[in-house]
């Protein structure tokens, strides 16, 4: 099969997905927990139980969806993206009832419609995430494009996530140590952010092109949880969804923790979407080289070393221990220039790992494969939700509170940068010890895949 390079108005294109992607699902998890405690006056541990049952039924959710997805005969217009822009409104409805507040209800009542609708997002999310997701492995089989998209997907989500972080910055504001809450605001960012994400769904749909055509074969009943059972058992697999949610964790962790950190800590709530640019912008300095980086180096290498090295930055600020906001952030810039890799090359590893099963297990199942790969994202979710719950927990943050005591304030620092460190380092090691497709290993894959293809 003769490789298939894309051009910039597909590439641009399919970046926009993730535009869309991103704009709702970091608005969402940047300021959900905040807003269930702080506004709908929920307890810490509450919010804690919700995540995690909403993460129940994903587990079940999920790979429902993909396998459904996987079962589906390609169109003219092919098998994922229409799905994509179908589930597109069911999405921004999901989202915009999140933040609906009904007058007159009990806490218990408030907690159910928590339940109710955090969960319906999810489940919606998923709908288009999972087909979007497996859009890459189908468009093009140069290794060169697929990487090439991965990081203008990584791009595209960070560019378009600064805008809900700007806006969360401003919902919640501290003034004199007390905290006020914009409503209104965040009504009308909710219906905005879901609006640009249809858009941004719609432009991607009429951009891309779904080229690779699967072999059509008989739907077996269990097969979803057959191919489940194989990829349990595949290390490659098994390594980058690990990476991948403890990445979502520490960065989901970061957005929710600083949002409390920089209102309460550091009393200064403008300089949230600073230390959320520090995050980010490494990657305009690594971007233009990354091409020629991984080439000489590898993915893998130099996603497991830079995880490494953010750890290593965060164990110094841990002990510079700052009152300084600026320190931290330009601490935080530091960490960054070395996650920043893994951030760019997550996608296309994925992809690595879906032709890795393909040729050592000989099946390739993108939907089903990929549902599962975000459902341990979505876990990932979690985690951050249960480690920002335990800490308001530990420090005994007060729910609804407008001023925090100084024994809660004291206590936010410590736990900021403990629990980025362990989880960067968590996932360099992950890459380094268990990850098995190096550069080496890349080489003979992309030779193996061929073949197989050919014969086909």
């Amino acid at each position: 099969m003769a490789k298939t390079t894309l051009g910039t108005r597909e590439k641009l294109g399919y970046a926009c997905g993730e535009m869309g992607n991103t704009i709702v699902f970091s608005f969402v998890n940047s300021i959900i927990q905040k807003y269930y405690t702080d506004v709908v006056g929920l307890t810490a541990a509450s919010v804690m139980i919700l995540f995690i049952v909403a993460r129940i039924w994903d587990a079940i959710n999920d790979p429902i969806w993909g396998g459904f997805m996987d079962s589906r005969k390609p169109t003219a217009s092919g098998r994922y993206k229409k799905w994509m822009v179908r589930m597109a409104v069911p999405l921004a409805l999901a989202v915009v009832f999140l933040f609906v507040r009904f007058p007159g209800l009990s806490q218990s009542q408030c907690l159910v419609y928590a339940y109710a609708s955090y969960i319906m997002f999810g489940m919606m999310y998923t709908t288009t995430q999972i087909p979007y997701g497996s859009l890459s492995s189908v468009m093009t089989n140069d290794p060169d494009s697929t990487s090439q998209l991965s990081l203008l997907r990584s791009v595209g989500g960070v560019v378009i996530g600064l805008f809900p972080m700007i806006v969360c910055s401003m919902i919640f504001t501290t003034k004199n140590g007390v905290t006020s809450y914009n409503g209104s605001l965040m009504r009308t960012s909710s219906i905005v952010f879901s609006c640009a994400m249809v858009v941004f769904y719609v432009i991607c749909y009429f951009s891309v092109t779904e080229r690779i055509r699967p072999a059509d074969r008989p739907r077996q009943k269990g097969r979803v949880w057959t191919i489940i059972g194989f990829l349990f058992k595949d290390r490659a697999f098994i390594a980058i969804c690990i990476a991948g949610m403890l990445l979502l964790a520490s960065n989901m962790f970061t957005q929710t923790y600083y949002l409390y950190l920089f209102n309460s800590y550091f009393n200064a709530s403008g300089l949230y979407l600073a230390v959320n640019v520090a995050t980010y912008l490494p990657i305009i300095f690594v971007l233009p080289f990354m091409g020629k980086i991984v080439r000489k180096i590898g993915k893998s290498e130099i996603c497991a070393g830079g995880m490494l090295f953010a750890g290593a930055v965060q164990v110094i600020l841990y002990f510079i221990h700052t009152s300084s906001p600026w320190v931290f952030i330009a601490f935080t810039f530091i960490s960054s220039l070395g996650m920043v890799f893994f951030i760019l090359e997550v996608w296309a590893m994925v992809n690595d790992v879906i032709d890795y099963v393909e040729v050592k297990k000989h099946f390739r199942e993108e939907a089903t494969t990929y549902a599962f790969f975000m459902f341990t994202r979505k876990l990932g979710q979690t985690i951050a939700g249960i480690l920002a719950t335990a800490a308001l927990i530990w420090i005994k943050y007060q729910s609804g509170s407008a001023v925090q005591t100084a024994e809660t304030v004291s206590g936010m620092y410590s736990i900021a940068i403990i629990i980025p460190a362990v989880l960067y380092i968590a996932i360099g090691l992950v890459l380094w010890l268990m990850y098995p497709i190096t550069r080496s290993e890349m080489e003979k894959l992309q030779v193996e895949k061929e073949a197989i293809r050919g014969k086909v």
